[in-house]
């Protein structure tokens, strides 16, 4: 038991007993959460000593302590508590109740000669009464899932166990918030027959439900306004949790996926009320989460798919369905500009120029404007007409794959994977369809393996001649661009797994075979160099492209000459350039939290846009500089107004 003493439980003894004295008690978690110094973003919830008074109505709290042993503190507390009671109108207690066995055994023995009996009992009704008043004198409490109506611990049980599957099955791999899901059987109810699936970000996943297609299409163009009502089902870490549910969870042994995803299902109202779903709710959401996680991507690909599945209230059988895939849904042209950049939808229509004129030797330029005429004339550069429109021959297999990436870039959610898969199997020497799968994979490690198809299919297509010929002149002929394209993509994912060496290796080659980087891989070359700590070679790409205006440039000068010299004129009068180009890369390289959110196509000179992307690239150089970070702070305090600088705007890479 610990060390209460003998003493002190001899005169619990000695106080008086009251044969209508009975309590209800035991070690519980406290409704609160405080702070945790080891792990500032994790509370901990602290657990107490609680007894009640089920004659006057009066209880007892004592904190278990971090290191205290639970059983003596609840037996401390106890005799604490009859010594009050005594003072006033009790005394101390002819009978006790509790729920753990264990705390029964450790309080038996030591009370065996008081004439005090302790009993195991399935439920302690004053205890739980006493932690619902203790929530509700600091907040709102909220309900749990036990509220709802007709909801059981076991109809719960067989919920906990479909979420710990759908979990584990992690569907949010291969569907995006951009892609409804309509729940066609069983007929749900109107508020949760349409959903998405969440978790492609990697910050929050579930199920989002919405009443309408219309519902959905307004969330995905901006519009964060929510109805008055939605449902939502999401997986939680403990303090996003109703207390409620926690303590069903622990009392019940219900299943979790992890210690950090408690399923919360509920119909959130805009003032912030919650409502828990019913019986009926329940066992739908359960059978789409045991469909979800039976789910595979061939179901995926067909657009409607069903699973009948085993539920609390006997078997199921769920048809869901991807209208934007059965339907062959595109974006408009701005949205698809906006997701992709414009370029390489302009690029589409290069193709079809490239192949009109190709069937013919022109002796003039006015003759090769007059086919282009007439071909616009037919619709033939339509963007709706068909791929062949205005040929004289069959297109090819390759030829054929890639309008299939063009249309895919018009396309969003699981379509683009469908069409990335269709143009493969009509050539798996397309390396733009390689790069949309690769994009859309789970984990870095996964898509360096797609990237890697995609450069050896870039290059087949290409083949060797063709790099003979236009090395060094890249990107100025069309059937190079999948391939610079796919070896950008594997050099950032090769950053990003830390094999720098490698990726700068793959950005220098793309450099050699454009010199003009219409890419701009430059940029990620020098953050690669950097994060690598290669600072010569960083100055030596600097000057390299010593014409180019941009924000990262002139920080990184700035940056290195500070590094090489010190705080000289020299470096001071490099960062106040760079400060006056662009005062806001300093103040995002300051306060990072202070930078905006967004990822824009363009980006103007001296823009919070253009910021972005440099104090990107640079804040951790700053950081990792000795005595940079002060220098930067202190410069950027001194130097005042902006300076212009030419050019208006340019693109920013894609980054996976």
């Amino acid at each position: 038991m610990g060390t209460t003493s003998s003493l002190a439980v001899g005169r619990f003894r000695l106080l008086p007993q009251r044969t209508n004295e009975l309590w209800q008690g035991g070690v519980v978690a406290l409704p609160m959460w405080i702070d945790n110094p080891a792990d500032p973003s994790r509370p901990t919830r602290p657990r107490g000593a609680l007894w009640c008074s089920l004659r006057s109505g009066r209880i007892h709290l004592a904190v278990v302590g971090e290191g205290d042993v639970a059983s003596r503190v609840a037996l401390d507390a106890l005799i604490e508590f009859a010594k009050r009671e005594s003072k006033l109108d009790g005394g101390r207690p002819s009978r006790v109740e509790v729920r753990d066995p264990a705390l029964r055994d450790a309080l038996d023995e030591a009370l065996a000669s008081t004439g005090t009996s302790v009993v195991v009992v399935p439920s302690v009704p004053a205890v739980e009464q006493a932690l619902r008043e203790l929530e509700a004198s600091q907040s709102d409490p909220l309900p749990g899932f036990l509220d709802g109506a007709g909801v059981t611990v076991e109809r719960l049980r067989a919920f906990a166990d479909a979420a710990v599957a759908f979990h584990r099955a992690r569907i949010w791999q291969h569907l995006s918030n951009d892609d409804l899901v309509v729940v066609e059987s069983p007929t749900p109810p109107k508020a949760l027959s349409h959903l998405c699936v969440m978790g492609g970000g990697g910050q929050q996943f579930g199920l989002a439900f919405f009443p309408t297609r219309a519902a959905f299409d307004k969330l995905m163009a901006g519009d964060v306004r929510r109805a008055d009502r939605a449902y939502g089902l999401t997986f939680d870490p403990p303090s996003a949790i109703p207390f409620a549910d926690l303590d069903t969870w622990d009392a019940h042994a219900l299943p979790l996926a992890a210690p950090e995803a408690y399923p919360l299902f509920a119909e959130m109202s805009r003032s912030g009320g919650v409502r828990r779903p019913d019986a009926r709710a329940l066992t739908l959401a359960e059978a789409l989460l045991r469909a979800f996680a039976d789910t595979t991507e061939t179901d995926l690909d067909a657009g409607r798919w069903q699973r009948d599945v085993a539920t609390f209230d006997g078997r199921v059988t769920v048809v869901l369905s991807l209208p934007d895939i059965l339907a062959e849904t595109r974006i408009d042209a701005d949205e698809a500009a906006r997701s992709f950049g414009g370029p390489l939808l302009a690029e589409q229509a290069n193709a079809r120029i490239s192949r009109i004129l190709g069937q013919q030797a022109f002796g003039s330029l006015d003759e090769v404007n007059a086919a282009l005429a007439s071909a616009r004339q037919a619709g033939f550069l339509d963007p709706d007409a068909p791929p062949a429109a205005g040929l004289g021959r069959p297109l090819t297999p390759l030829e054929q794959a890639q309008d299939l990436v063009y249309e895919a870039h018009e396309t969003i959610g699981r379509r683009r994977i469908v069409l990335a898969r269709r143009a493969l199997a009509l050539s798996d020497a397309c390396a733009d369809a390689w790069c949309l799968l690769a994009s859309a994979a789970p984990s870095p490690g996964e898509a360096l393996v797609l990237y890697e198809k995609a450069v050896d299919a870039g290059r087949r297509a290409i083949g060797e001649r063709g790099f003979e010929e236009l090395a060094g002149h890249f990107w100025g002929d069309l059937s190079t661009r999948p391939y610079m394209r796919a070896r950008a993509g594997l050099a950032e994912v090769l950053a990003a797994l830390g094999r720098f060496d490698e990726a700068i290796g793959h950005y220098e080659g793309l450099l050699a075979l454009n010199p003009d980087d219409n890419q701009g891989n430059r940029y990620l070359l020098l953050e690669a160099l950097l994060d690598a700590g290669r600072y010569e070679a960083a100055g030596a790409l600097l000057g390299r492209f010593e014409d180019d205006g941009s924000a990262e440039w002139m920080y990184c000068r700035a940056l290195l000459a500070f590094r090489s010299e010190g705080d000289t004129p020299a470096a001071r009068a490099a960062l106040s350039e760079a400060i006056r180009g662009n005062p806001h890369v300093a103040r995002f390289i300051i306060d990072p939290d202070s930078a905006p959110d967004g990822d824009p196509s363009f980006v103007t000179f001296g823009s919070p846009d253009e910021a972005v992307g440099a104090s990107d690239l640079l804040g951790p150089a700053f950081e990792e500089v000795a005595g940079a970070l002060d220098w930067l702070t202190r410069e950027a305090a001194r130097v005042k107004g902006p300076r212009s600088r030419k050019g208006a705007r340019r693109g920013r890479q894609t980054r996976h």
